[in-house]
């Protein structure tokens, strides 16, 4: 069956342009429809579609992903509630705050913000609050409306909340309370269609989560944009872990509280979500947290001991010394000038290039931060931090084909990398392979736990967890994926 008249009837409909979630499914589901029409083929159905807006509704209800959990990355949502809504709170605003669940599938996700709300502050929030989530799908918004789920729904371990706020049914299913039903509404939209609805715009929060993943590029971009728009001037965008890193938009800035990353439209509004935390009410599951960085910061530098002049030296281990006390430091101008002394001093300095990289990568820089990893890669076909690093900028880069090939690659030259294992393993995870998460996670664990967090071979990327931290955290995943 040839497929591609059907993608540009879709893609022209609802600007889906989801190639691989089309080409996986769409065929299945055109048989689905031609059964269900009582046509005979392809083409008379395709006749059929290009003259019912309403079939090719049923056709995009088939073909459009729908994962989603109650609680899916917990985190957001305590950020949501212990710090961004106390702060808009604190301005008094003078209507509802409106809190978006832009690509809301069957609901899980808005309504699990009510829950967080209700928890925290209480019913009369809604008072203050109003949520909205919209998706192009109607059936899963059905779904959404009758608020009854499945098992399915709650797979984040902590899960109190379906005490307190769902009723069993006789046929095992959950019915949510009327007091958090009726606080969310729900609306069919388009992300693509030329303007929004009035319902959408002036938004204080919008959640964007696991939705571009399906998006090329080009389609990312524009849709971005348009939900940077519709914020207010001080409102915030939240996307998921896999994403933040893949889109760049001016007027946002991104803020990192609580080891995730949020976009905010403000720079002094940005200072007031990362300071003061407000008490955490939110049930939530064991968290862990960051380990202390070796600080040597407050060390001096073999210069200062000895007394001499630190401004130009022409040591280049001492140069070296410099730049990663810098970089620690995050004095990043500082860190480069040195670097770059060094280099003029000794232009093949290996570790002078990757800690360059690193830094750039940082600061997002990521096409500067290829070049290095490059040039390191072709001085060294075997370096494994500079294919790490590569790795890295490909995920950061929303390229996980070329991130496999990098973190395969590693492996390849040293099976005992945890790293690598850790990376391909949330690679896999995201992809739903959850066979393939499962032997990396079993791996990342074999040799952690007998070679010790030091064999991670990124002798400069910050590393936010200890390696008991990793073990739990491993562990648990793969719990998960089981």
């Amino acid at each position: 069956m040839k497929l591609s008249p059907f993608i540009d009837l879709v893609n022209k409909n609802c600007g889906l342009l989801i190639e691989s979630n089309l080409s996986s499914n769409l065929s299945s589901a055109i048989n689905t429809r031609m059964t269900k029409n009582h046509l005979d083929n392809p083409n008379q159905y395709f006749h059929f579609l290009q003259n019912s807006t309403e079939e090719i509704q049923y056709l995009i209800d088939l073909i459009t992903n729908n994962e989603t959990y109650f609680f899916r990355e917990r985190l957001h949502f305590q950020i949501c509630i212990d710090r961004l809504i106390p702060k808009i709170l604190d301005k008094k605003p003078s209507r509802k705050i409106k809190i978006i669940s832009a690509g809301c599938s069957s609901g899980e996700e808005p309504y699990s913000l009510a829950i967080a709300l209700a928890n925290q502050f209480g019913l009369d929030i809604f008072n203050t609050i109003s949520i909205i989530g919209f998706d192009i799908n109607e059936s899963v918004l059905h779904t959404a409306r009758n608020g009854e789920f499945g098992p399915h729904s709650f797979r984040e371990s902590a899960t109190p909340y379906r005490k307190n706020y769902f009723q069993k049914t006789e046929n095992n299913q959950y019915k949510l309370n009327s007091s958090i039903k009726n606080a969310v509404k729900f609306y069919r939209c388009n992300l693509f269609q030329p303007s929004f609805p009035k319902w959408l715009n002036n938004a204080d929060i919008i959640f964007y989560r696991n939705v571009s993943i399906y998006f090329p590029k080009p389609t990312k971009k524009v849709v971005f944009e348009k939900l940077g728009n519709a914020l207010n001037d001080t409102g915030h965008l939240i996307l998921s872990s896999t994403e933040t890193f893949s889109h760049n938009l001016k007027g946002l800035s991104l803020v990192e509280i609580e080891d995730s990353f949020i976009y905010t439209k403000q720079d002094a509004d940005r200072q007031n979500i990362q300071s003061k935390p407000e008490p955490q009410k939110l049930p939530k599951a064991s968290k862990l947290k960051s380990a202390t960085t070796k600080n040597i910061s407050n060390s001096p530098t073999p210069f200062q001991a000895m007394g001499k002049d630190t401004s130009s030296p022409k040591n280049p281990s001492l140069l070296f010394e410099i730049s990663l006390k810098n970089a620690i430091q995050k004095n990043y101008d500082e860190s480069f000038s040195n670097l770059e002394a060094l280099l003029d001093l000794e232009p093949t300095h290996i570790e002078a290039k990757n800690l360059c990289a690193t830094i750039h990568i940082n600061l997002k820089q990521l096409e500067k931060a290829k070049e290095l990893c490059r040039s390191v890669v072709k001085q060294d076909e075997w370096n494994i931090e500079a294919r790490l690093l590569s790795g890295i900028i490909a995920r950061m880069e929303d390229n996980p084909n070329e991130a496999v090939k990098w973190f395969k690659s590693v492996i390849f030259i040293q099976p005992s990398c945890w790293t690598a294992h850790m990376h391909l393993a949330e690679l896999y995870n995201i992809e739903e392979d959850f066979k393939g998460a499962f032997k990396e996670y079993s791996l990342a664990l074999k040799h952690l736990e007998k070679n010790g967090i030091e064999k991670r071979n990124l002798s400069y990327f910050p590393l936010a967890y200890n390696k008991e931290q990793l073990i739990h955290l491993f562990k648990h995943n793969l719990k998960n994926l089981k």
